[in-house]
C-alpha cells in the first residue's frame, strides 16, 4: 500500500532535486518507522488517510509516501517518508504550528503501534 500526495507540481520539484547535484538542492528524506499491531492496522491507515498533515503549506516539502512494508509475528511494519528540498526545511516543519497540528489526534482505545516510531533521516548524495 502507498498513500502518495504529490501533485504534478511537486513530482518536477521532486524530479529536478533529484536530478541536480548542486548545493541548491540538497534532498533531505524523512522517515518514521512504524510497528503496528496487526489488529490496529486498518484504523492505522485511516488515521494516516484522513489526517490533515498540513505538509503542502511547508517552505521545501516535495513529496510524501506511507509505505506498508513485511509482516512480523506481533507487528506490521510501516514508514512514512518524506521528502525535502533540505534538512533545514525539515527542521522548520518539526518546529511548526502546522506539524503540532498535524500530530494532534484522539487516543485510540488501543495502541496502534509498539512502542515509539523509529526515525531516520537521510541527505542525497547522489540520485
Amino acid at each position: 500500500m502507498l498513500i502518495n500526495i504529490l501533485d504534478s507540481h511537486r513530482k518536477r520539484v521532486y524530479r529536478t532535486a533529484l536530478i541536480r547535484s548542486s548545493k541548491r538542492f540538497s534532498v533531505f528524506i524523512a522517515m518514521n518507522r512504524f510497528k503496528v499491531v496487526k489488529e490496529a492496522q486498518a484504523e492505522f491507515e485511516q488515521v494516516w488517510l484522513t489526517r490533515d498533515s498540513r505538509l503542502g503549506e511547508m517552505a521545501g516539502f516535495v513529496a510524501f509516501e506511507l509505505l506498508r512494508g513485511p509482516e512480523a509475528d506481533d507487528h506490521v511494519l510501516y514508514a512514512s517518508h518524506t521528502v525535502w528540498q533540505s534538512r533545514t526545511d525539515f527542521d522548520a516543519w518539526t518546529q511548526s504550528e502546522q506539524f503540532q497540528a498535524a500530530h494532534r489526534r484522539l487516543p485510540s482505545a488501543n495502541p496502534l503501534y509498539h512502542g515509539h516510531p523509529s526515525f531516520e533521516g537521510f541527505e542525497a548524495i547522489r540520485a
